[in-house]
């Protein structure tokens, strides 16, 4: 699909527990867009698979965008018992980056955490997505050295929501 500065319109639902494979693709393939080398995409590789377990998680929400019947990106929402709830992780589909889909799926996360009457938004971005997060209007706290990767920082961001 060729990029001409256009905002698709998806459709934001629920995950379904069947589409555990479909969403560890799009990880990996969204992740892989940024050049990484194959080592560090092996690193990352059961870090950022699903499972129909962790689609089932208490305090866990999986929304995904879906465009022409087609998942294109997902995000997942942690600690919704808190009142500063984590965005673990929001991937597109690279064939899809630059349509608006990661914009729409982050004004859903923001609507998400807030029907869980949430505070704040935290998330723990890869450095190639920092940019995109400021552009929500988060804000960098930290960095924060990489769990898997010794010497990788990693942007802290935060967004108040109250």
């Amino acid at each position: 699909m060729t990029n001409l500065n256009l905002n698709l319109q998806a459709s934001v639902r629920n995950a379904k527990l069947v589409e555990a494979s479909v969403l560890t693709n799009i990880a990996l393939k969204s992740k892989a867009h940024w050049g990484y080398d194959q080592q560090f995409m092996a690193d990352c590789v059961e870090e950022l698979s699903q499972s129909k377990e962790k689609l089932a998680r208490e305090n866990f929400v999986y929304r995904v965008a879906e465009f022409d019947g087609q998942v294109v990106g997902f995000s997942i929402l942690e600690n919704t018992h808190l009142r500063d709830i984590s965005l673990d992780a929001l991937f597109i589909d690279p064939e899809f980056i630059g349509f608006g889909i990661g914009k729409q799926l982050f004004c859903d996360v923001v609507e998400q955490a807030k029907s869980y009457r949430a505070e704040s938004i935290t998330v723990q971005s890869d450095p190639n997505a920092e940019g995109f997060y400021l552009a929500m209007g988060m804000t960098l706290s930290s960095k924060l050295e990489s769990g898997s990767i010794p010497g990788r920082m990693l942007p802290t961001l935060n967004l108040q929501l109250t």
